[in-house]
């Protein structure tokens, strides 16, 4: 069985600007090693950053290093072959 998760409506923070508190995403940021990363969490408006916590101590994202976002469980397509 092969899966397939497709992201196609991403949100430039450039254009589009940050999601609403509490929103979990798909998010994409560039490292201090000028590479694109992706994870997925939570952004928290008070705080400026989007959180991750996925079993592996959790880390946090600050909101001026995303460059792009997509709500999760509504911007992408998932399929099972």
């Amino acid at each position: 069985m092969n899966f397939n998760l497709s992201v196609q409506k991403w949100h430039l923070v450039s254009e589009k600007g940050l999601p609403k508190d509490g929103t979990w995403c798909f998010l994409v940021w560039k490292s201090a090693k000028d590479e694109y990363e992706w994870t997925i969490g939570g952004y928290n408006e008070a705080e400026k950053y989007f959180y991750a916590n996925l079993g592996s101590g959790g880390m946090i994202v600050d909101t001026d290093e995303v460059v792009a976002w997509a709500e999760l469980f509504k911007d992408e397509t998932f399929a099972a072959e």
